[in-house]
């Protein structure tokens, strides 16, 4: 059955990890059996996109026009299926979004727009465990490695390069691990009285809080900076074993095993907690270690960092899961099963042969409008610190790109927010009619030549 699907997500960077792991690369991977289209609800063609697409993917996305297009293709008999790929109940408040999604209504909106929905699907099967009341059509959908080559060979001897990244709000996780290396370094001399430790070059890619906690426990390291995402796999392709931590609240569990991933990408060795997604995935001594305690984690580092052939056995037990299971490829027809029998159920509809005007002729389309970048710029700064400058900033932008509706919405909010009266009256009736205007054209069925 031929259909097109489209992958819509929240403004985002777009060469960060979550977006690539859980919209582009399913997208692109999708795309060699049906056409599908990656796109963001910054876009101003979004509704249209996401109304008329015969299956539309909706990832953490909390918007009441969205939900109002899936009232819509429910109506109409379009499926809809929402992604749960973070534990939206339970986000560390020192993240950038932990206010956000501490927010009641928030959490109240997610869990309504995922049942109104006719199916979720999860990141990882913990989240599923925990939200499965949302829908009884639901499926685990685990981040996948995009491109396998093949397994680089190790010249080995000499120190063995161990690393660990970790962005800003893993303060946590740092303080445990330093814990965790302070512990194999003081007690890692053996009854000889050799100490293996020495043979541990030690590599951080994280922020000068997170590294301070090994400097106050005596670990030696060097720090390279967070950077961008080719910064970090260049980071992790200098390692030979890498380290993994993961805490014990929901949010900790819930989250994907990307790191034991991007470690197997680059034929590193990965050393991980026996818990969360890693337990379901790591076999443990065959595609990666696994410690649950101060024990395993020192046992387990002296074995990579002693024992070539152990190390040697290890990646290419985690090349071998990449080739065989985690990759994007083999995802994708996992996807389009589940996918296919959504669609298939709804062959009835008058919108059966219903398609995204934004569908093209290639497998997969990412479609970015030049307006996106400094909308999201703006709507930021909105959120963060408005002025009147970022007011005149919203006015040059409704005047470059009339018919993008968010923006007046945008404008007309901070023009109130601001306390301004004059305009205000035409500002709103502007706004409303955009999106109006928007919501009307986006129900308008499209079918494909």
């Amino acid at each position: 059955m031929h259909f097109d699907c489209t992958f819509l997500s929240h403004p985002q960077p777009r060469d960060c990890g979550d977006y690539r792991h859980r919209t582009l690369w399913p997208a692109k991977a999708l795309g060699a059996w049906v056409p599908t289209t990656a796109i963001q609800t910054t876009h101003p063609d979004m509704l249209s996109a996401a109304a008329q697409t015969r299956l539309l993917v909706v990832g953490m996305v909390v918007d009441p026009d969205v939900l109002a297009i899936v009232e819509h293709r429910r109506t109409v008999g379009l499926p809809t299926i929402y992604e749960i790929s973070d534990d939206f109940q339970d986000f560390p408040e020192n993240t950038e979004l932990g206010g956000y999604y501490g927010r009641q209504d928030v959490q109240d909106f997610i869990r309504r727009i995922a049942m109104t929905c006719d199916a979720v699907q999860y990141s990882s099967p913990f989240l599923e465990q925990k939200y499965a009341a949302l829908s009884s059509r639901r499926v685990v959908f685990m981040n996948e490695a995009w491109e396998v080559g093949e397994l680089q060979p190790r010249i080995m001897g000499g120190r063995r390069r161990v690393g660990w990244t970790a962005s800003a709000g893993h303060l946590d996780d740092a303080k445990e691990l330093s814990i965790l290396m302070s512990t194999a370094c003081q007690g890692s001399a053996d009854g000889a009285g050799v100490d293996w430790f020495r043979e541990v070059d030690f590599s951080l890619m994280t922020t000068p809080r997170n590294a301070a906690f090994f400097r106050e426990r005596g670990v030696a390291f060097t720090r390279t900076p967070t950077g961008s995402w080719e910064d970090y796999l260049c980071f992790v392709e200098e390692l030979e074993v890498g380290l993994a931590m993961l805490g014990t609240t929901d949010f900790a569990q819930g989250r994907s095993d990307g790191k034991y991933i991007e470690y197997a990408m680059r034929g590193v060795a990965a050393l991980c907690p026996r818990s969360g997604t890693f337990a379901h995935t790591i076999r443990h001594g065959d595609n990666g270690l696994l410690y649950g305690s101060q024990e395993e984690f020192v046992h387990g580092l002296r074995s990579l960092v002693l024992d070539e052939e152990f190390l040697s056995r290890i990646r290419q037990g985690a090349h071998r899961d990449l080739v065989e299971n985690r990759n994007h490829a083999a995802g994708a027809k996992r996807r389009l099963e589940f996918y296919r029998a959504l669609v298939e159920d709804t062959s009835q509809s008058a919108w059966a042969e219903s398609r995204s005007p934004l569908t093209g002729c290639q497998a997969t389309v990412e479609v970015i409008d030049p307006i996106e970048e400094e909308l999201t710029r703006l709507m930021r700064e909105h959120n963060t610190n408005p002025t009147g400058r970022t007011l005149q900033h919203y006015q040059v932008l409704a005047q470059q790109y009339p018919r993008s509706y968010r923006v007046w919405e945008r404008f007309a909010a901070l023009y109130v927010q601001l306390g301004l009266t004059e305009h205000r009256t035409m500002l709103q009736a502007e706004a409303r009619r955009r999106r109006e205007d928007a919501l009307s054209a986006a129900f308008r069925r499209s079918v494909a030549a």
